[in-house]
């Protein structure tokens, strides 16, 4: 995992109050997968507004590589796609 992994797992779990202890290695492939993670932990605790969630995991996600979070999309791969280190 690199750097940029490590800074958009620890920007999440701050923002949204969660961990990423559990995760499995290699299931966050995608923006959608981060995003399903993201939803899973939350809806634990209380309903999620998926959309909501969303926007702000791509905020997360853009910031880390440099791009425009409105361009990103579920099936946008972290490392293939979006140049995440």
């Amino acid at each position: 995992m690199g750097l940029d992994a490590v800074v958009i797992i620890l920007d999440a779990e701050e923002q949204f109050g969660i961990d990423f202890l559990d995760a499995p290695d290699g299931r966050i492939v995608t923006a959608g997968d981060f995003h399903s993670e993201i939803v899973i932990r939350l809806a634990k605790k209380g309903p999620v507004d998926v959309d909501v969630i969303w926007r702000e995991s791509t905020k997360i996600i853009g910031r880390a590589v440099k791009r425009d979070p409105n361009t990103i999309r579920p099936e946008h791969r972290l490392y293939q796609d979006l140049g995440l280190d």
